[in-house]
């Protein structure tokens, strides 16, 4: 079985000298970091969620074409990194430079912050993202959409672009350390189950373990999980670890101070892959699909020859 996580930030270490090192020194460090993580828990491939340098990750994607891929960002919100590469939603050739995406190296979807921040949840609601939706769905380019806690917001969506495919971000669920959980943490579940009956929808299973009371083997989050892979088959489900973050470090710079203490539910990269590829909760089958199948499918990401 080869295992695909869909999802990794810069994986930066927290050193006061980080800063001061140079962009070739720290590309090295966070590319051998990376690969080191992957060989070591069993991972084959990655996709890259960059914050702040895309470029690194395309380098990645060309040197290492079965292992890395791609997933820049359309956001309204300011990023540090290479601003010749982050795309504004009202960007006036918004549309050339997706199109252009798909020759970029390793790129094989794009993400769309819809509900991070309440500026960006009133844009979803205005329509602020039709003109990227539209033109992903004109050129076949994949949306992860994040809207962690509104889930609501995929339905217009989803009906208006029935030929886009959409990747409900995080499990459509909010979590720990980066964001404040919802009271009852699943409240929200309803909403995300309610977008199985979209075809042109699938869901990244991210955080699930953050989500736990218990320690590992987080037994008492599969009752929700169980529900998610029953609405959307496991061809429409895919894991991601998005390691990083629940250690803390994103991107160069970015430094999650809390997730450096021990939070409930924090856990390592192995865990995080453990609590699909060792539970009794599924079959055979549905692992290989959550576990690298899915994603190959759906985001027409092929293992090369190279």
């Amino acid at each position: 079985m080869k295992i695909v996580d869909t999802q990794w930030h810069e994986p930066a270490p927290y050193l006061d000298i980080w800063d001061k090192e140079s962009l070739e020194l720290r590309r090295k460090v966070q590319t051998e970091v990376v690969l080191t993580a992957m060989d070591a828990v069993g991972v084959d491939s990655v996709l890259m969620f960059t914050i702040e340098d895309q470029e690194w990750a395309e380098q990645l994607a060309a040197q290492y074409p079965n292992r890395f891929a791609v997933a820049p960002m359309i956001t309204a919100g300011n990023t540090p990194g290479n601003q010749n590469l982050v795309i504004k939603p009202d960007a006036p050739d918004l549309e050339q430079r997706i199109a252009d995406l798909k020759n970029r190296p390793g790129v094989v979807a794009v993400r769309i912050l819809g509900a991070f921040f309440p500026e960006e949840v009133e844009r979803m609601k205005s329509g602020g993202n039709d003109r990227a939706f539209a033109a992903c769905e004109k050129v076949g380019l994949p949306v992860y959409l994040f809207v962690c806690g509104h889930a609501e917001l995929a339905v217009p969506v989803a009906e208006k672009y029935p030929n886009l495919n959409i990747i409900i971000d995080h499990l459509g669920i909010k979590a720990p350390p980066l964001e404040q959980p919802d009271d009852p943490m699943w409240k929200h579940l309803p909403a995300v189950l309610a977008l199985a009956k979209y075809p042109n929808v699938s869901l990244k299973l991210c955080g699930a373990p953050a989500l736990s009371k218990e320690a590992y083997p987080y037994k008492d989050v599969w009752p929700y999980i169980r529900q998610l892979v029953d609405a959307f088959g496991a061809e429409r489900l895919m894991w991601a670890s998005d390691i990083p973050r629940f250690r803390g470090r994103i991107g160069f710079s970015m430094r999650v101070a809390h997730a450096q203490q021990d939070y409930p539910g924090k856990h390592t990269y192995a865990e995080s892959l453990a609590f699909y590829k060792d539970t009794d909760m599924l079959s055979q089958k549905e692992k290989e699909l959550i576990l690298g199948g899915s994603i190959r499918k759906i985001l027409n990401w092929p293992v090369s020859d190279v």
